[in-house]
């Protein structure tokens, strides 16, 4: 009996290290959207929306996009965690079709600046409109009262 009850703490105390491998697109979008509002968080996430890794991540998109030309129609969601050396784990997308897919396993290969080391793993949202082919921002405004959860 004393075997089974370390066996499940050491598992438990492993799957606590690693909730962020499991946690679904909508949990990861929310961890997302409250580290963009810290101003460390803020500053990073402005770092994936402009510059060099904007560019990176443009080039991706549209490079899916000449790839499936017909499903660049709608709007895309890309989340996970990225790690402190960079590398994005458990990365989603929606809508699910074959553009998203090839975005996300793009995305899941790229090698992102190291996130500030006080949100690792660093929640990220990335959202492409398909019919531009530019990234917006994955946020509702601020300056916008949130909406009523659904009860």
């Amino acid at each position: 009996m004393t075997l089974l009850v370390c066996s499940i703490g050491t598992a438990a105390a492993t799957s606590d290290d690693t909730w962020y491998l499991h946690s679904s697109f909508q949990e990861t979008y929310a961890h997302a959207q409250v580290v963009e509002a810290t101003t460390l968080g803020g500053a990073y996430g402005r770092s994936l929306r402009e510059g060099r890794t904007a560019d990176t991540l443009a080039a991706m998109f549209k490079a899916c996009v000449r790839q499936h030309p017909e499903q660049a129609i709608a709007e895309y969601m890309l989340v996970g965690f990225v790690l402190k050396d960079g590398r994005m784990v458990n990365t989603q997308v929606g809508p699910a079709n074959e553009l998203a897919i090839c975005f996300g396993r793009a995305v899941a290969g790229l090698a992102f600046p190291p996130p500030p080391a006080r949100h690792v793993p660093y929640a990220v949202a990335i959202r492409f409109d398909g019919r531009t082919l530019r990234q917006v921002s994955p946020f509702p405004p601020t300056d916008v009262p949130p909406p009523l959860p659904a009860w």
